[in-house]
């Protein structure tokens, strides 16, 4: 989850929309975690859909999400990236490697960056995804560490409303809003550790 918040963090210091994709669902032995993760980002109001490129299922919605703009898929090596383009567009034949075995992690198959037109014929202004590398570490450009807790919406609207104002860290000063926040459900403890870890650096 904190390479998740690292991207969506990234993404709300540009305005960009973001769209949270959960692939293989058929693997998944015991949904609980998941659903757990889906319905905090959910309600946080992030789009999130689960899908799963073996059995076809959720596979109606990414490409639904993705058409008509330039998107970037972003995740770890392994994770499904190319399977899940692959499903969308049917046809496209981009060149997939299985996790490995030895290590339980990704390997690299998409080596370069690719725009990838999702439309039938190949054009259309704007229907496109980037394929990228996986992705195993993420680090923050050009986001102060002051304001960080502006990039995760459910907490935006604390901030400034502390006791100490701007000036509160959100860690161990009194009257601190988010941390009230936290104590009274309406800010996940998960989503806040983030904040605290990326604040650390």
């Amino acid at each position: 989850m904190d390479l998740l918040d690292r991207y969506l963090v990234s993404a709300e210091s540009l305005d960009l929309p973001s769209l949270i994709c959960i692939t293989k669902l058929d693997l998944v032995t015991d949904d609980h975690d998941i659903s757990t993760g889906v319905e905090m980002y959910r309600r946080i109001g992030y789009q999130v859909i689960l899908t799963s490129a073996v059995s076809g299922e959720g596979m109606a919605e990414p490409g639904a999400a993705l058409g008509g703009k330039v998107s970037v898929l972003v995740g770890k090596s392994g994770v499904g990236k190319t399977s899940l383009l692959n499903a969308i567009h049917h046809g496209l034949g981009l060149r997939v490697n299985a996790v490995s075995a030895q290590t339980g992690k990704g390997k690299h198959t998409t080596s370069n960056l690719e725009l990838i037109p999702l439309s039938e014929d190949g054009h259309g202004p704007g229907r496109g995804v980037i394929d990228t590398p996986g992705i195993r570490e993420f680090g923050l450009w050009n986001v102060d560490s002051g304001d960080l807790a502006q990039m995760f919406p459910e907490m935006r609207s604390y901030v400034g409303t502390c006791r100490f104002d701007m000036d509160c860290q959100h860690d161990k000063e009194p009257g601190c809003a988010i941390r009230r926040a936290v104590a009274a459900g309406d800010v996940s403890q998960e989503r806040y550790e983030s904040l605290m870890k990326l604040r650390a650096g």
